[in-house]
């Protein structure tokens, strides 16, 4: 897969991934709406679309691990990125705190020392997929050796750990009875881990060309499968517990609908044909992406006033969708803006591929 194919694969997979990290952040007023509605005809519509909707975070790695673990940074350039990230995350975190307390007429009650405990604690929830993909990057060297030296056995081999420990495990251990078992899974296959090493085993590798249209949509029905399993199990248990559906299982088997949708995405951008004379504009999304999911914990909130205006037309569902996608262009125009205030722009470093990818650039593919 070349440079453009890889930047026309981020180009559509990053918008819905933030999309749907965006959405999950509304909470209450979109995200768990069905809660409040288990009579309602869309109760079922809404559940599914919140267990969808959490796959958002994983997308989001496998597009990042796609473009970082191609390239071999050295050490100077890895520590100036994670602390650049550090920054960006130190100011607005900084400007978050500020705000909200603005908002709620208790500026006096301004605290560092409880800044730094938040800031340090990951209590910021607007900014998590950030502690996530920096912690990621602070294990980029370790992640590439995995990445590139890994065999077809390995990656296998990984694929169906992943599908058993983190998949059915949990739902059998329930299902036994042992509801108070807290399963730790091996850390290779943690999400934060196993989707970037799978964003860039399937952008380099010649898996995906062997893949049939049949394969591709038993993948599709399997995914199907897949999110039936995890709503019925989610019912199951907040009908036992008697209580309101909780979000235990949603990410069991999300790695095969995200791997199918990946997979997906990278066969159509392989068959698209790319024009001459297509430009890449300077302040496109997946560069300035970092800088949106920034911007986006800061204004998420202000822009509840979306919602608000909304909600009373289109219902909480909807109206939260509408809160989401403000969100989503907002934080993308102010990104955009703030990329040429020369100090700012430092903080709104490329963590996807987007400055000028070349058409025919790209690294040989692994011959698994």
């Amino acid at each position: 897969m070349t440079d453009r194919q890889l930047y026309n694969l981020q180009r559509l997979i990053i918008p819905i991934a933030i999309f749907c990290i965006l959405f999950v952040s509304t909470g209450n007023f979109g995200y768990l709406d069905f809660i409040n509605q288990q009579n309602s005809v869309m109760y079922y519509p809404k559940l599914l679309f919140s267990v969808v909707t959490a796959a958002g975070t994983n997308l989001l790695l496998m597009a990042f691990g796609a473009y970082q673990l191609s390239y071999r940074q050295t050490g100077v350039v890895l520590k100036k990125s994670i602390i650049t990230l550090i920054c960006g995350l130190f100011v607005a975190s900084l400007i978050n705190y500020s705000l909200s307390l603005q908002t709620q007429n208790t500026f006096s009650a301004f605290s560092w020392q409880y800044f730094f405990q938040t800031l340090l604690g990951a209590s910021f929830s607007t900014f998590n997929i950030v502690y996530v993909i920096l912690g990621v990057l602070i294990t980029l060297p370790i992640l590439r050796i995995l990445a590139v030296y890994a065999t077809l056995p390995s990656i296998k081999y990984l694929f169906w750990s992943e599908i058993l420990f983190a998949g059915f495990l949990p739902i059998f251990i329930y299902f036994g009875g042992f509801s108070d078992v807290n399963l730790n899974a091996p850390l290779g296959i943690q999400q934060y881990f196993f989707f970037p090493l799978m964003g860039y085993w399937l952008t380099k590798t010649e898996y995906v060309k062997k893949i049939t249209r049949e394969q591709l949509l038993f993948a599709w029905i399997l995914s199907i499968c897949c999110y039936i399993v995890i709503v019925s199990v989610t019912l199951y248990q907040a009908s036992v517990d008697g209580s309101a559906p909780s979000q235990s299982f949603y990410q069991t088997l999300q790695a095969i609908p995200c791997l199918t949708f990946f997979v997906s995405l990278v066969a159509y951008v392989r068959n698209k044909e790319i024009k001459p004379d297509s430009r890449i504009l300077k302040d496109n999304f997946v560069r300035l992406s970092y800088g949106v999911l920034l911007v986006a914990g800061i204004v998420m909130v202000p822009l509840h006033k979306v919602y608000d205006v909304f909600t009373p037309v289109l219902g909480n569902f909807l109206g939260a969708i509408v809160w989401v996608i403000a969100t989503g262009v907002a934080s993308y125009l102010i990104a955009a803006i703030l990329s040429h205030v020369f100090v700012v722009s430092k903080l709104f470093i490329s963590l996807f591929i987007g400055d000028t990818p070349k058409k025919g650039r790209g690294h040989e593919e692994k011959k698994n």
